[in-house]
């Protein structure tokens, strides 16, 4: 059995581009690419997963702090302070500094078992549980190099357990009697341990597998699965591994299956992320090509994703007609499906990397354009999980302002902020940025009075946020 922490056909939309944004450097610098805070938190994430996945340690820790520095004080974003720490924690373990690895994974623990309610279902739900699970696996890790065996012991006992009522994937399972084993190795008990190794192996990736013949035993449909799981944990071996040990029979048995469309989908990400860039490409096509004549939500989901991540290669490899073009294709497609909130969202998407296209392009009345659909996309899912309207504002004013329209520019500045102020447990940090960035644009433009205003707003938010620590 393998489970994954998302849906089957859900890797996030807006990380992955992130990602890729930052595979790609020295493309930023423009009037709409400034991120707000959970953009900025996401990206540094997103570069420090990169660097870790390099054994780049040092440079990962650096990374994962600058994360933590972009997030608010508040409660809002518990759930990704606690991933990050739990991340840094990772890191520090890796580079030898149990002291540190152990202060971040204490605080990022307590804030898991806060967030964590045994009794409730959702992907989210599983996913605080699934990380719990990880840290504790960790714990027991920095104790047994600590040689605190018995603490080790009782604690991968709990992850075992934890790990158990949630199902958890193969991969961690495996992971937890590793650990368990090489505690009773460091006790001397060595019989016992050795039947947990055996016990684990039923349970192992192909990374330990060999020539076991339980790899074997495992259906195409399990190994993308697990793919898929290896990926987003970023152990990128260990997914090229699983693809490795299917896809090539596939290809030669069953060259149009939605499957081998689907595994395109990751070998393309695969590739990005080794930067190897014409193979990326190569395999996004293929998964579009195969896909587009697949009925199906899950296929027509990871063919809209294949579209998301070429128009974001092409961006960012500074292809901006081969973007704008691949984003006006896959929006023409999403405006034939059903216009659920999903497709409302996903739609707008493309439009926000669209815009990017359109900008960098000089196209700025056609960029204008598309800001205005987007904004009337997001209108109609505007509400309390909905965050983007007002960015989408933002981003039309910088418009404006990049284009010499100071009255719409102000406009646009003022509407954003007023949205802003009125949204449910939005992070604070997005109104106070937002304050100064207009303050900066008024300044600019000789309204001394009008920024000073706005510095002082920006200030009593960012003091009143101190406060609450």
């Amino acid at each position: 059995m393998i489970l994954r922490r998302e849906t089957t056909s859900s890797i996030n939309l807006p990380a992955l581009s992130l990602l890729l944004a930052l595979l790609f450097q020295g493309c930023g610098g423009n009037l709409l690419d400034q991120p707000d805070p959970r953009q900025r938190w996401e990206e540094s994430c997103n570069r420090a997963y990169v660097l870790q996945s390099r054994k780049q340690f040092k440079k990962a820790a650096t990374v994962y702090e600058e994360a933590l520095a972009n997030l608010s004080a508040s409660g809002s974003m518990r759930g990704e302070r606690a991933r990050t720490l739990l991340a840094l924690s990772e890191v520090y373990f890796e580079s030898g500094d149990l002291n540190k690895a152990s202060s971040s994974l204490q605080e990022s623990l307590k804030i898991f078992r806060t967030l964590w309610k045994p009794d409730k279902g959702g992907d989210l739900n599983r996913e605080i549980a699934l990380n719990l699970v990880k840290g504790m696996v960790l714990q027991s890790e920095i104790a047994i190099r600590e040689k605190r065996l018995e603490d080790a012991y009782d604690t991968i006992n709990s992850a075992f357990d934890t790990g158990k009522s949630i199902l958890a994937p193969d991969h961690t399972m495996h992971r937890i009697l590793i650990t368990k084993a090489a505690i009773l190795e460091e006790q001397g008990d060595k019989k016992q341990a050795d039947l947990i190794k055996q016990e684990a192996l039923v349970l192992a990736s192909p990374m330990h597998y060999k020539d076991n013949p339980a790899l074997k035993k495992k259906s195409p449909e399990e190994l993308y699965l697990a793919a898929r799981e290896s990926l987003e944990g970023m152990n990128l071996p260990e997914a090229k591994v699983y693809l490795d040990s299917y896809l090539p029979d596939l290809e030669k048995q069953e060259p149009h299956s939605a499957l081998l469309g689907r595994s395109y989908f990751v070998k393309g990400r695969l590739a990005l992320m080794d930067d190897q860039f014409d193979e990326a490409e190569r395999c996004y096509k293929k998964a579009i090509e195969i896909l587009s004549k697949k009925e199906g939500k899950e296929n027509n989901q990871c063919r809209i994703e294949s579209y998301f991540s070429l128009a974001s290669l092409k961006l960012n490899i500074r292809e901006y007609e081969e973007c704008i073009k691949i984003c006006r294709e896959a929006i023409a497609i999403s405006k034939q499906t059903e216009t659920t909130k999903r497709e409302f969202k996903t739609e707008s998407k493309f439009l926000e990397l669209l815009v990017k296209a359109l900008v960098r392009s000089k196209k700025l009345e056609e960029a204008e354009t598309a800001i205005k659909e987007r904004m009337a996309l997001e209108k109609q899912i505007k509400g309390k999980d909905n965050k983007r309207y007002a960015k989408a504002i933002t981003e039309l004013a910088r418009l404006y302002a990049a284009k010499g329209d100071l009255k719409s520019a102000r406009g646009a500045y003022e509407e954003a902020i007023r949205e802003r102020e009125i949204e449910t447990k939005v992070n604070p940090v997005f109104l106070q940025d937002l304050h100064k960035e207009y303050a900066l644009y008024l300044k600019k433009n000789g309204l001394d009075k009008e920024a000073k205003e706005h510095f002082e707003k920006e200030k009593k938010l960012r003091s009143a946020i101190s406060g609450s620590s």
